[in-house]
């Protein structure tokens, strides 16, 4: 874990882009509150405080501001098509 630096950089910018596509396809119904919920909190990302209030309030989700050790443990379990959109623009 020498490596630390630039994959929690990585993982701040990505922290935004999934909430924010969380937020597009809940608004275009493409998928549901319920499962919004459920990949939102299995994508325990790692945001600033401030990053993190904002997705909450405009999603009216809980984004807990953890380590990126508990994201690298969790984000598998993001579903397979999403991960690929969010992690679309990053080289990970």
């Amino acid at each position: 874990m020498k490596h630390r630096h630039s994959v929690n950089s990585c993982f701040q910018v990505l922290g935004v882009r999934v909430g924010v596509f969380l937020v597009a396809l809940y608004i275009g119904k493409q998928v549901s509150r319920t499962m919004a919920r459920i990949v939102f909190a299995k994508a325990i990302i790692l945001v600033t405080s401030r990053e993190a209030k904002k997705i909450s309030s405009s999603t009216g989700m809980q984004l807990t501001v953890k380590t990126s050790r508990l994201l690298q443990a969790r984000i598998s379990g993001i579903p397979k098509q999403i991960k690929e959109y969010c992690f679309a623009d990053f080289k990970l």
